[in-house]
């Protein structure tokens, strides 16, 4: 699944008073959402609806609203009423109509209803007053979904586009890829106060300079003949995200051949890295005051400053990237910006790194960790009037490196402790010291078959009198951060012996240290059990470590093996070692070697 970041930035393409569209909510995670709209001119009741997914919960749920064009009213609390309780306005911003529109977070409001109801259409009874200067509403719930196996993004937007023209410059921190099966890029516009009947009155949409709508407004979601009071429209609920036909119709009388819910899958290619939106109202009196983004299979985060990736795992003690992209209100970039980034939670909290944003805009912070669990990373700048900006969340999940078991067949004379007698040269004085194990040359395999190789050495009577090599060793090296016990269970063909058949000088059991020096545990207590029988081709070891293995250390096993065939004729069956492992009372693993002879 292909996670794509993405950063909205809203640009005006002509300045005004009036405050364009910009984004008011972010929410990414495992969700989705419903919108639905309602005018209710000359009644003063009606019903707005809320579609719940089967196991959702509401996360959180806004209103928006308008008053009717060219009237100047201003809505009070209690003017809106959601199931008799008052809807209090948060924001109210005056649009280019002569009217008002209005925000709000209506959760507290609906919350306990959807989240004791079954899945399925759940009704709110919305109440008007004064119902001819309100043109309309809509309700939007956020739901954390168990449905949803991707992490989605749902941007909301509010605020009150020119009639003139606005411009939604959407910039893509990392390539689009339309083959990724659940991406969505789904698109709501809300207006007011458009009338499709018997005039024109509409917007325009054009995504990527392609028309997408000439046709979006209308009273879609008016519940009786058009009227000042009831010219309302958001895309949602009953409706879909198939674009219009064609985008250049505007077939009076027809509002629906526009619902004002679309995609904009079809504007884009994979490799994308920016989606325009444009859209204009050409006949001066449309109010867009909502528009809404559901990307799913998107992580996205609006503002100035985007961190990336949004998520990332990896073993301990390897390197980790995130990079801040710094950039003003129009998308470009911030140059020699500072950026400071900060480990907020997880293992560690407190850690603080610095960059200074490129050409791009770009600043990267590198780290890496020796302890497991899960970082949340924030990244933040100081704009020019002194204010902090604070980036979106990122985590960083440090796993503990997985267990790995290997063998191998191994020749030549090995020391596992050589002695060094120092500077002076003079053994048993204070300089004496320790060397990394000689842990002996794997046997060559020639032909690339993945089997080592031996040779019998035969008398005239073509009797086994040795092998070449005359002796060599079958080598388990078991590696895993915490491992504090092992049981092995070794089986072996018939053509060798453990050479001597005892635990030491036969069967040796080494720790190897980070810095390739030897513990040697074969005549300790951390070996608790050890059996060899060389008549049923077994060797058995049952090992507790008094501490755990580390990062970068090694539990060797060295079985020695002579031929056990002298004075009989060769057997040139391949000869297969087998180690099955149970490492901690708990994770069961094997390995396979095996000599062909030649």
């Amino acid at each position: 699944m292909k996670l794509l970041i993405v950063l909205v930035v809203i640009t005006l393409l002509v300045g005004a008073a009036n405050a364009s569209i910009s984004p008011v909510v972010t929410e990414v995670g495992k969700i989705s959402w419903c919108i639905d709209g309602l005018g209710l001119y000359p009644d003063t009741i009606g019903i707005i609806q809320v579609e719940k997914p089967a196991g959702a919960m509401v996360k959180s749920a806004y209103m928006a609203a308008a008053t009717t064009g060219f009237r100047s009213y201003q809505l009070a609390a209690g003017d809106i009423k959601i199931d008799g309780a008052d809807v209090v306005w948060t924001t109210e911003i005056a649009n280019s109509i002569g009217s008002y529109n209005y925000w709000a977070d209506v959760t507290s409001l609906v919350e306990d209803k959807i989240n004791a109801a079954p899945a399925g259409r759940i009704d709110f009874t919305i109440t008007e007053s004064p119902d001819y200067d309100t043109d309309g509403e809509l309700l939007v719930v956020i739901f954390d979904d168990p449905a949803q196996t991707t992490d989605n993004t749902i941007i909301l937007m509010f605020g009150a586009q020119l009639t003139t023209g606005d411009n939604f410059n959407i910039l893509l921190a990392e390539p689009l890829d339309l083959t990724d099966p659940n991406l969505a890029l789904d698109f709501s516009l809300a207006s007011s106060y458009s009338y499709q009947e018997s005039s024109y009155q509409f917007s325009v949409v054009d995504v990527n300079g392609q028309r997408m709508t000439s046709w979006a407004g209308g009273n879609d979601d008016g519940i009786t003949t058009a009227s000042n009071g009831n010219l309302f429209t958001v895309g949602g609920l009953d409706d879909n995200t198939a674009n219009p036909a064609d985008p250049n119709a505007q077939p009076l009388g027809d509002k629906r051949y526009d619902d004002e819910l679309y995609s904009l899958l079809p504007f884009v290619q994979t490799g994308d890295t920016s989606i325009a939106v444009s859209t204009l109202n050409p006949s001066n009196d449309d109010n867009l005051l909502f528009a809404g983004l559901y990307l799913r299979s998107v992580t996205a985060s609006i503002g100035q400053i985007l961190l990336s990736p949004t998520s990332a795992t990896n073993t301990i003690d390897t390197m980790h990237t995130v990079t801040a992209t710094v950039q003003d209100e129009e998308g470009n970039p911030i140059v020699g910006k500072t950026v400071t980034f900060t480990i907020i939670s997880g293992p560690n909290t407190g850690l603080i790194g610095t960059g200074i944003t490129d050409i791009d805009g770009k600043a990267q912070f590198s780290y890496s960790s020796d302890l497991a669990g899960t970082d949340t990373i924030t990244a933040s700048f100081m704009d020019d009037s002194g204010t902090t900006i604070t980036s979106n969340e990122v985590t960083k999940t440090w796993e503990l490196p997985p267990y790995t078991i290997e063998k191998d067949f191994r020749f030549t004379a090995v020391d596992f402790t050589p002695y060094n007698c120092g500077p002076d040269g003079i053994c048993g004085t204070d300089d004496d010291f320790q060397e990394p194990a000689d842990l002996g040359m794997t046997l060559p395999d020639v032909d690339g078959d993945g089997k080592s190789e031996v040779k019998y050495v035969l008398n005239k009577k073509g009797e086994v009198t040795s092998t070449n090599p005359g002796q060599l060793y079958a080598v388990i090296t078991i590696t895993g951060i915490g491992i504090d016990t092992v049981v092995l269970d070794d089986a072996f063909g018939t053509q060798f012996d453990v050479n001597p058949g005892k635990l030491g000088g036969g069967v040796e059991v080494l720790k190897i240290g980070a810095d390739g020096l030897a513990e040697v545990l074969t005549d300790t207590p951390q070996v608790t059990f050890a059996s060899v029988d060389n008549d049923a081709g077994a060797v058995s070891l049952a090992i507790d470590l008094d501490m755990p293995l580390e990062m970068d250390e090694e539990l060797m096993i060295y079985i020695k093996y002579q031929t056990a065939l002298k004075f009989e004729m060769p057997d040139i069956t391949d000869f297969t070692n087998t180690a099955d492992v149970t490492i901690n009372e708990g994770t069961d693993m094997s390995a396979v070697a095996v000599v062909e002879f030649v």
